[in-house]
């Protein structure tokens, strides 16, 4: 896939809102596309990798091993659009969850380093892409609490 139609095709990630068309190209200069199989784990939890994903084709399960007797536990699934792997992307913590691909997939990535690079080298595209990140890590922890309320109220959770 070329540059031009990479960007295009990720014109719409919430990450990515407010680029340029071409600061949107130099972003993508910086990242490469990968592709995965139906049923292929794209990270699993306690990798230490610092790769970011951005979905654009197909869907994915968030899984996380709860207990002994609850493996594979599903707790978010990846639309095109979605990203994933922030957290280690930047506390360089290993993963905290395993990504399972439902069907072939396709995504865009972006490594560390690169990124890094990338705001040096552009900080207008870091500067709008970490405001971004932090209005996604929001959302996500506020969807977290909903989710432990409604644990707690189904009595799943103890206080």
């Amino acid at each position: 896939m070329s540059n031009v139609n990479l960007a295009k095709s990720i014109k719409g990630v919430k990450l990515l809102e407010g680029l340029s068309e071409e600061q949107l190209l130099r972003f993508v200069e910086r990242c490469d596309v990968k592709s995965f199989k139906a049923g292929e784990a794209i990270i699993r939890a306690g990798d230490s990798t610092q790769d970011l994903y951005i979905l654009i084709s197909g869907t994915c399960n968030v899984e996380v091993d709860v207990t002994e007797q609850v493996k594979h536990f599903v707790v978010e699934r990846l639309n095109p659009g979605d990203i994933f792997g922030e957290m280690s992307f930047f506390d360089e913590e290993p993963r905290s969850a395993t990504v399972v691909c439902k069907e072939s997939c396709e995504a865009v990535v972006i490594n560390i380093q690169n990124f890094r690079k990338l705001i040096e080298d552009e900080p207008d595209i870091g500067i709008t892409i970490m405001k971004n990140m932090v209005v996604i890590f929001v959302k996500k922890i506020r969807e977290t609490h909903g989710r432990l309320k409604n644990l707690y109220w189904k009595g799943l959770a103890t206080s």
